[in-house]
């Protein structure tokens, strides 16, 4: 709503069949009519605002106040409301029955016998202001003529509208006045009904107290309802997170025995592995000085070889050139030197010469010297030598054995050594400490 604050000068509005005095200190609220103009006193606009905003869940109803004066135009001033106890209100409308007419004159007569009806109030919180076929049926039959109004208001959203009837419809009044003037009579009504108000309101709260006590008690044991069942839900919730953990603790501790066992067996593994790593190293490594003592052996039976077939040339040559003696002498001499059965080849060379010596021109004889070497008596050492070595290698090679299914220590003992007593040497030496603790496929040192 627009409101716009002015002071009308009352002698403009005073020209007239009578004199009119209209109120200098206004406040306009919404847009006003021409013919038909409404003035309420700020104290009546007071106290129906206080009397609503007691309880904003109920309806109340109040008596309007004040002078109706035609003059250019029809004027309503309301300067004084009379609030109406214990009305009836209902689907079919308010009801103003004999008793409640008869409180209402009384109140009349006290406060405001100088004035006139000219409407009522009506207050519904909660539902839009609108006009309905009950209200409008109270309004003609309670009051009657066009200069008397209805002031319906909604406390919740501050809204208000004026209704009067003419021409058999309600209609609608959307703007008024509001003035400011000295009202000794509103003001000695509301302070009585201050009063009388006042006690209501003790015995309200002497009521509400009563209620809050009640109340408070109600609240107080469903709280504490309500911790028991939050006690009791910890309680439940507690013990099974305590099983959760015993459960847990336990798991931990067989899957520790578990890894314990398998750490066991991944280090025997590892260690066994390292063990043939190293072995096969050293083996590796023996090879190669034998590769490396077979090659010198061959390079000395080589040079061995070719020493001999030297002096068998020299033999051959001296014995066509006729100097048999020397050269009988000579391996006489290297007979004589060669403690290794040199003598025999001295020997097999001594009697071809001594036979053959008229043929000295025949070239057979000179081409048979060379079967000589066919038997290098020089080179059966170096075999025997060899033999030796690789029995003495064969002896320090590592022997492993793989376990196979249904194999135990004892078994693969009195499999190899036709004995138990081993048992303990193959735990040793393959860092076994539980004799039952063997896999399919572990391959093992046997000491």
């Amino acid at each position: 709503m627009i409101e716009v604050i002015y002071n009308e000068n009352s002698e403009d509005k005073s020209k007239g069949k009578t004199s009119l005095r209209l109120p200098k200190n206004i406040r306009q609220i919404g847009n006003t009519e021409e013919d038909f103009k409404i003035y309420i006193e700020d104290y009546v606009v007071t106290f129906l605002n206080q009397l609503t905003e007691k309880d904003l869940s109920k309806i109340r109803v109040a008596i309007l106040m004040g002078d109706a004066v035609e003059n250019e135009g029809r004027y309503l001033f309301i300067s004084g409301a009379i609030y109406v106890e214990d009305v009836v209100v209902d689907g079919e409308g308010v009801h103003f029955t004999d008793n409640i007419w008869s409180r209402i004159y009384e109140n009349i007569k006290e406060y405001f016998d100088t004035l006139e009806i000219v409407g009522w109030y009506l207050s519904v919180p909660g539902f839009p202001i609108e006009m309905n076929e009950n209200i409008k049926k109270v309004h003609i039959n309670q009051f009657a003529g066009n200069m008397k109004v209805l002031m319906m208001h909604e406390p919740i959203e501050r809204e208000e509208v004026f209704f009067r009837y003419e021409n058999g419809i309600m209609k609608t009044i959307s703007g008024y006045y509001i003035y400011y003037e000295k009202n000794n009579l509103m003001q000695t009504y509301m302070i009585d009904h201050r009063s009388e108000n006042e006690e209501e309101i003790r015995k309200e709260e002497k009521a509400d107290t009563a209620t809050k006590h009640f109340r408070s008690l109600v609240q107080e044991k469903q709280e504490e309802i309500h911790k028991r069942k939050i006690m009791a839900f910890m309680y439940s919730v507690s013990s099974v997170l305590v099983m959760i953990v015993l459960i847990i603790g336990i798991t931990m501790l067989n899957n520790y025995d578990k890894m314990t066992n398998m750490e066991k067996s991944l280090a025997i593994l590892t260690k066994n592995a390292i063990t043939e790593e190293v072995e096969q190293k050293k083996q590796e490594a023996e090879n190669t000085q034998l590769e490396d003592g077979a090659q010198q052996t061959e390079e000395n039976e080589d040079v061995a070889v070719s020493a001999g077939s030297g002096n068998l040339h020299a033999v051959a040559v001296e014995t066509i050139s006729g100097n048999v003696e020397p050269i009988a002498n000579d391996n006489q001499q290297a007979a004589d030197t060669d403690s290794s059965g040199n003598t025999e080849i001295s020997n097999i060379t001594e009697a071809p010469i001594a036979t053959e010596v008229p043929a000295v021109t025949e070239a057979p004889a000179v081409t048979e010297i060379p079967v000589a070497t066919e038997a290098p008596v020089a080179t059966e050492p170096p075999k025997e030598t060899e033999q030796s070595e690789e029995a003495a290698q064969a002896s320090t090679e590592p022997q492993y054995y793989v376990i196979e299914k249904g194999d135990t220590l004892a078994k693969i003992s009195i499999k190899v050594y036709n004995t138990k007593d081993m048992v303990s040497k193959i735990c040793e030496l393959n860092g076994i400490e539980d004799v039952d603790k063997i896999f399919i496929g572990q391959k093992i040192l046997l000491p």
